[in-house]
């Protein structure tokens, strides 16, 4: 793993909120030894279970799996509810996006550092229009799968799965 600190935007799109067409959008610029900079996005899924919050979270998972061989990652998302959450600062109760939460939180485990930072939706461009204009074309990658299973998964599932 790499001690250089990763800085990633992302956002997740689902319209109509709830139970629309569920897409993420992962950015991070690019860095010194890299050749240019990451851009990812992707089509979670249509339908119930999923909702803003949901693809919020299905977008910080994306993009601590992209950027594994690092240690250090600074994620900037304009979800307030998503950082003060993963920050301890902000409880939750129930939602859809609770089996995603989780996940997340078993992510973060694997890093050294894990820093989520609020930004304004205006300053979060890139990230927001990767969530917007991505395919809704099924396609197959080894991280939409493990969302969609969770997606899945966490349909029936309470607080406490």
């Amino acid at each position: 793993m790499s001690d250089l600190t990763i800085e990633a935007y992302i956002d997740g799109s689902c319209w109509p909120n709830p139970n629309g067409v569920g897409r993420i959008g992962v950015f991070a610029p690019k860095q010194d030894n890299w050749k240019k900079a990451l851009l990812y996005s992707g089509y979670i899924g249509k339908g119930w279970g999923l909702s803003n919050n949901v693809v919020e979270y299905a977008a910080a998972i994306a993009a601590l799996q992209l950027l594994s061989k690092y240690k250090n990652i600074k994620i900037h998302s304009d979800s307030k509810m998503l950082v003060l959450q993963m920050s301890g600062s902000r409880g939750y109760s129930d939602g859809m996006y609770i089996p995603f939460m989780n996940m997340l939180k078993q992510k973060v485990k694997s890093f050294e550092l894990i820093k989520f930072i609020w930004i304004p939706r205006k300053v979060n461009v890139i990230a927001d229009s990767l969530s917007k204009n991505t395919s809704t074309d099924y396609c197959e990658d080894e991280i939409l799968k493990d969302l969609r299973q969770v997606w899945k998964n966490g349909l029936n599932c309470s607080v406490d799965c």
